[in-house]
């Protein structure tokens, strides 16, 4: 079997490169790839990073909302463009950030923290733990 795989990482949503994501959508459709691997940090969440906020950014709730919307049109464009392909998608660092802070803060409250509805999109395979790949 041929496979032809494209590999996406470091999308960083909400604070994506429009141009570089239109260059991959048509990319996309003259690769014609068998499986998508999107390599994690589908999110960015600088706002719960412990680093300098020096740039313009949303507040936490926001660029939440605004990250999500920013993957489900990204999915969705994937899913339109490479219907038969099969998809899946890791969890990076960055994505892993707000549970971090949380079980930082709260350690105890770990095991009602459930961030995977934000990694889950129609067509794809998400990844949840890294060890798992």
């Amino acid at each position: 079997m041929n496979e032809r795989i494209v590999a996406i990482p470091d999308l960083h949503c909400p604070y994506i490169k429009k141009d570089k994501v239109a260059l991959l959508m048509d990319r996309l459709v003259e690769l014609n790839p068998t499986i998508i691997i999107q390599l994690g940090d589908l999110y960015d969440y600088i706002s719960q990073s412990a680093f300098s906020k020096s740039i313009k950014m949303y507040d936490s709730s926001t660029e939440v909302m605004n990250g999500r919307l920013c993957a489900e049109e990204i999915w969705a464009a994937i899913n339109n463009r490479c219907k038969k392909a099969k998809k899946v998608q890791i969890l990076g660092n960055h994505d892993i950030r707000p549970l971090k802070r949380l079980v930082e803060k709260s350690p105890e409250l770990e095991p009602f923290i459930d961030i995977k509805k934000y990694f889950e999109f129609k067509g794809v395979q998400t990844i949840h733990d890294p060890r798992e790949t």
